[in-house]
């Protein structure tokens, strides 16, 4: 009865935390790689580093299922279905962690907690992580992190019980190291992150077996069973060797597989500055009482407090976590840096979980009233979270990305070359609409950061290879200076720097007869010098010459512009690609004298954000003109 209770009890809690994602949940591709990954998953491709096969082959298994037409939306599903895993194994990790036992009571501290307060304390504290900011946001869209914090959960179990700890009495398991280090490997397979337990890990084997009966017997029984989790990762090569729709960093060969799994192209990024260190260490600091809510951290401090008394090896294990994790976040310098803080924020939880049942063993010698009313007060712990992040973390009219790429295509002409940067808002969802839903195939996307890595040549030979054979010389003198940086050899930026804007110009020379070219606004100046850049719909088309073009007319659709005020990055980012090509189509029709177009750009620019000066400025400039020529043509 008491195994069936203590499961039955954590399905509810998952249940009640696939409930609150399914009604949040993202309905289409979001920010950064989401678009990416779906078609990864969708066409059996190869993601950008480290490729994370485990959910590239679970993403595409689960794709086969007839849930919705919509694959987006269905692996965005995925992710809350990992979420809702997530949370049933914390519940576990917890119940384990206070000594739930089916034959009877029983804690780590002397004396006994009932049954119904430790399932109390085990759903709360992991619906508690359910409903913290960074993993319900990650719960909602298609992205690695969700499966990341099922792993971080299942490690975290299975090494426990396999060592025996966590409540007095508890018998080592032999088969829980085979578990472990299985899962540990397959784990990696997803995140590579995941390597940030193994110092904590590593602690918990040897306190218990020693440094020497380790690695004589415990780690030849552990390796092989990594090795097979670990073996995941053979799906690049042999994926890559079919050349795949995506294939990003070519990993066939032992060199790009090496490079694709180090993650070599983003270490420029990591470990780069202490500058870059602290800003993102202040950032932890302001956000991290928001996840939980501030009134839960001191009860995290009393967790703490109750293992340094109780469990010092666990103590230790989830500070070791946290810290490791926490140094290796912090110094990554990526607008997206919360998501990595995920480890953190499950070794928080269970702090937070073991401060309840503290409190209450605090109110044992009390009035009976004081522990009902406690008791009472922990089941409704949860709903902090979930009513102050709701609003916020919902992204059941989560439509930026969606909306913004297709106001783009709008302004692009059949068989258009666009070159851009933007994979976080456009370039990621333009593989999706796509290659997946086929829509625009006409279109031709030169990835201008892509660009710079020599395994892209193939991938965008066999999309457009008409482009690279009218620009052959071009391209080979390029790869000829980027194959010098990519092996380490001694290179010249300049001319590397050099060969790259003139291959792109070549890119334009060859195909700006024959087809329209078109540049998203944060691309580089120098590109494209000699031309003339017009403000067709959100991207600029280059022209030979400067003789006025009527604008066409275009009506976006802007589905949750105005639902909140955002304060991150990526939406106000996308806001101001809006309102600055606005302005720019204003100014440009300004410019030419047409001042009754440029009033209706600017105030379109204003509707978007009232604060652009530049759009101010502009409009009551051309409304004063505007009224002038009405004063002098009346009789």
């Amino acid at each position: 009865m008491g195994r069936k209770l203590r499961f039955g009890v954590g399905i509810l809690v998952s249940i009640l935390a696939l409930t609150i994602y399914v009604l949040t949940l993202a309905p289409t591709v979001t920010f950064i790689d989401s678009g990416e990954l779906t078609t990864v998953c969708a066409t059996l491709g190869i993601a950008h580093p480290t490729g994370y096969p485990l959910y590239t082959l679970i993403g595409r298994l689960f794709l086969i299922l007839p849930l919705s037409t919509n694959k987006a939306f269905q692996l965005n599903l995925l992710s809350a279905l990992f979420a809702a895993l997530t949370v049933f194994f914390m519940y576990l990790l917890m119940c384990h962690l206070m000594g739930y036992r089916e034959g009877g009571t029983h804690t780590s501290a002397p004396g006994k907690n009932p049954k119904p307060l430790i399932l109390c304390i085990a759903a709360a504290s992991a619906l508690l992580l359910g409903y913290s900011q960074t993993f319900w946001t990650q719960a909602l869209v298609t992205e690695v992190y969700s499966l990341h914090a099922f792993f971080i959960a299942v490690v975290t179990l299975c090494v426990l019980k396999a060592k025996g700890e966590g409540h007095a009495g508890e018998k080592q398991s032999p088969g829980f190291y085979v578990l472990f280090a299985f899962l540990f490997g397959l784990g990696m397979a997803n995140h590579m992150t995941l390597i940030v337990l193994a110092p904590a890990c590593v602690y918990l084997l040897v306190t218990g077996e020693g440094l020497k009966r380790l690695t004589s017997r415990a780690f030849p029984v552990l390796f092989p069973p990594f090795l097979v989790g670990l073996s995941v990762y053979l799906y690049l090569p042999i994926r890559s060797a079919v050349q795949p729709v995506l294939d990003w960093g070519n990993p066939e060969t032992i060199g790009n597989l090496l490079r694709h799994l180090s993650g070599k192209q983003y270490q420029v990024w990591m470990f780069s500055s202490l500058d870059i260190a602290t800003k993102q260490l202040v950032l932890f600091f302001a956000t991290f009482p928001g996840q939980f809510g501030p009134f839960f951290i001191p009860v995290a401090m009393v967790g703490l407090w109750r293992l340094y008394r109780r469990e010092r090896r666990i103590l230790w294990f989830t500070v070791s976590v946290f810290v490791v994790d926490l140094l290796y976040a912090i110094n990554y310098d990526i607008h997206d840096i919360e998501s990595y803080f995920l480890p953190c924020y499950v070794m928080t939880a269970i702090w937070i979980g073991l401060g309840l049942a503290q409190v209450y063993e605090a109110l044992k010698g009390r009035l009976k009233i004081f522990q009902y009313a406690f008791t009472g007060l922990i089941l409704f712990t949860p709903l902090v979270p979930l009513w102050s992040h709701y609003t916020e973390v919902d992204r059941s009219k989560e439509y930026f990305v969606h909306d913004y790429t297709h106001n783009l295509l709008k302004g692009v002409d059949r068989g258009g070359i666009i070159i851009s940067r933007q994979w976080d808002f456009f370039c990621s969802a333009l593989y999706y609409f796509q290659y997946v839903e086929g829509m625009r195939p006409d279109v031709v996307l030169i990835e201008q950061e892509l660009l710079r890595r020599s395994w892209y040549y193939p991938q965008l030979r066999r999309q457009s290879p008409w482009l690279l054979e009218a620009s052959q010389g071009e391209v080979s003198d390029f790869l000829v200076e980027l194959e010098k940086f990519e092996k380490d050899e001694p290179y010249d930026p300049v001319a590397i720097q050099n060969k790259y804007v003139g291959m792109i110009d070549s890119f334009i020379l060859k195909s700006i007869d024959s087809r329209p070219v078109y540049v998203t606004p944060e691309a580089e100046g120098s590109i494209g010098s000699e031309y003339v850049k017009v403000p067709e719909g959100l991207a600029h088309r280059f022209y030979r010459d400067g003789r006025f073009l009527p604008l066409p007319k275009l009506e976006f659709r802007y589905r949750g512009l105005h639902d909140r005020i955002y304060d991150d990055y990526f939406h106000n980012t996308v806001i101001s690609f809006y309102t600055n090509m606005w302005t720019s189509r204003g100014l440009y029709s300004s410019q030419q004298g047409r001042c009754g177009e440029a009033v209706e750009a600017f105030r379109e620019a204003l509707w978007i954000d009232s604060n652009n000066e530049e759009a101010r400025t502009g409009l009551q400039r051309c409304e004063a003109l505007l009224k002038s020529q009405h004063r002098s043509e009346t009789p």
